[in-house]
């Protein structure tokens, strides 16, 4: 099976949660109109609903982008550029690249299970919130919320060309905060929770909905 390339790239500068879109933004707005269609899933015929192979995220309270694939060589550019200065709301700041790791990573099914964190997963809609509210039982709600989280995975994998024919497991081991965030104007349910499955994911790759912001970020916790 192919390997997928992975780039995440760490800046020196903090932002917040909802400085994320203001980050993505100030990257797009360097590319002065000629900004690749995966910086933005944005074309001429409107918007490009497909996995976003470039994210823009917070880890450890500092900007970060993930790339994957075709994204890597679309963020290369971009930092070949020599850009360096973002406009962030109001402000203009320097941003200094502190750490670029890059990787080959293989997404499949395996017999054993790996361990993963999942923040700020958006796994909910209008009409599946409606749902998950009317169950009584955790263990229900906990199953309901499983079944969600495979299928977050197995587009993931669809989205980078992956196939994934095998049997897929996937257990939540723990919910760790859960809160109401807005996003694109609505208000939904964010959880925090630990997991395992038998599908190797890349560390830092976005899962569920709102993935370009940073929202439904994998994490390993035993790292490789």
């Amino acid at each position: 099976m192919d390997k997928t390339r992975v780039l995440v790239i760490r800046y020196d500068n903090k932002i917040k949660q909802s400085e994320i879109p203001l980050f993505r933004g100030a990257v797009i707005a360097t590319m002065e109109g000629n900004a690749d269609v995966m910086y933005h899933n944005h074309s001429e015929s409107g918007v490009l609903y497909r996995y976003p192979l470039i994210q823009y995220k917070r880890i450890n309270q500092c900007a970060a982008n993930v790339a994957i694939d075709a994204g890597v060589d679309v963020m290369g550019q971009f930092l070949s550029s020599g850009v360096s200065s973002l406009c962030i709301g109001n402000r203009q700041e320097v941003f200094s690249v502190c750490d670029v790791k890059s990787r080959m990573a293989l997404v499949q099914v395996w017999n054993g299970e790996f361990d993963y964190a999942l923040r700020k997963w958006l796994p909910l809609n209008s009409k599946n919130y409606e749902e998950y509210e009317k169950i009584e039982i955790l263990s229900d709600r906990i199953s309901f919320l499983e079944r969600i989280l495979i299928g977050n995975i197995i587009s993931f994998a669809k989205g980078i060309g992956v196939s994934l024919d095998k049997h897929i497991e996937c257990a939540i081991l723990s919910i760790d905060s859960q809160a109401f965030m807005i996003y694109k104007g609505v208000r939904m349910l964010s959880l925090d929770l630990k997991f395992k499955t038998n599908v190797s994911l890349p560390n830092f790759i976005g899962i569920g909905k709102g993935v370009s912001l940073g929202f439904g970020t994998v994490h390993k916790c035993v790292e490789d």
